[in-house]
């Protein structure tokens, strides 16, 4: 049987995390030294190299490494759990809590999640990791993340789903469009027949919008793709090309003051949710547990 310790673990998944030893070293509170000897012995003990260093000081996990660190993440999830049970922490929350969220549902979820830890469980580390759906779906599946949200169409089969909202899509158009000032208050994908798009660039965002649109009449052209909600919205003011969102801002001023208007869509569109998505394990830590209840409360507050 290896022999390695649980500070030589948690030192090696802070690393991983945070990408290099310095940023381990900085999230554990530890001098670089410490956590360079750690991973070091982890290695020597279970006889493999769990991590490449590349440049800029970065260290990438090697498969073994990414394998380690998955199931390892558990391990310590669960000896946290101990630690809490032990010293009767029934009313307290602590650790590291790591929320993935794509740009589109960032804006709307993670500023009051973050409120909510900030003032009830400010012991709690929660950390924003950004990025396309797959590749916050395979930070839950690497166990680099704790809960990814995303829409339950974009969702991945082999993970846990937790529905927090349904979806209802809206057209995005210029506040001087004909179909806004003639007041209508909803509008059909018919209705947007000829007219140009510019759509998310969050694979698979795009292909099931375009799918959908498309089983129900012409496939508009797509003229742009953007990572960007404020570019998005920019063209769509200047009556350049219309979009279409499954989040609506408070707000429909481009950066420039320029208006946007948001009509449902009235057609029947496959079903999609918010969800938030966590590894298919029947034990997770409360604090995980604390931050699904907060977001389908937000879910259900911003539908």
């Amino acid at each position: 049987m290896a022999d390695w310790t649980l500070r030589q673990a948690r030192y090696f998944l802070a690393t991983v995390e945070h990408g290099s030893v310095a940023g381990g070293a900085a999230a554990e509170v530890v001098a670089q030294g410490t956590v360079s000897q750690a991973v070091a012995a982890l290695e020597k003990s279970l006889g493999v190299d769990l991590l490449v260093h590349g440049p800029a000081r970065r260290a990438v996990p090697t498969a073994a490494g990414r394998a380690f660190a998955a199931e390892v993440r558990e391990v310590l999830d669960a000896v946290d759990r101990a630690t809490d049970v032990a010293t009767d922490a029934a009313t307290q929350l602590r650790g590291r809590l790591t929320v993935g969220c794509a740009q589109q549902l960032a804006a709307r979820m993670f500023p009051p999640l973050a409120e909510h830890f900030t003032r009830v469980w400010p012991d709690v580390e929660l950390v924003l990791a950004e990025g396309t759906p797959i590749h916050l779906q395979d930070g839950v599946r690497e166990g680099r993340i704790d809960i990814a949200l995303a829409y339950s169409r974009q969702a991945g089969d082999d993970l846990h789903l937790h529905r927090l909202a349904p979806v209802v899509p809206h057209a995005m158009l210029a506040a001087d469009h004909p179909l806004v000032l003639s007041g209508h208050t909803t509008v059909r994908v018919g209705d947007l027949a000829g007219m140009r798009a510019v759509m998310p660039l969050l694979p698979p965002t795009e292909d099931l919008l375009m799918e959908a649109l498309g089983d129900l009449g012409e496939r508009p052209e797509v003229a742009w793709r953007s990572s960007s909600a404020e570019t998005i919205r920019g063209l769509v003011a200047r009556g350049l090309a219309f979009s279409v969102v499954n989040s609506v801002p408070h707000t429909g001023e481009a950066f420039d003051g320029r208006q946007v208007a948001y009509l449902p869509l009235a057609d029947a569109l496959p079903k999609n949710a918010v969800v938030a998505l966590t590894a298919p394990t029947s034990r997770r830590v409360r604090r995980v547990d604390e931050a699904l209840a907060v977001l389908e409360r937000i879910a259900q507050e911003t539908a």
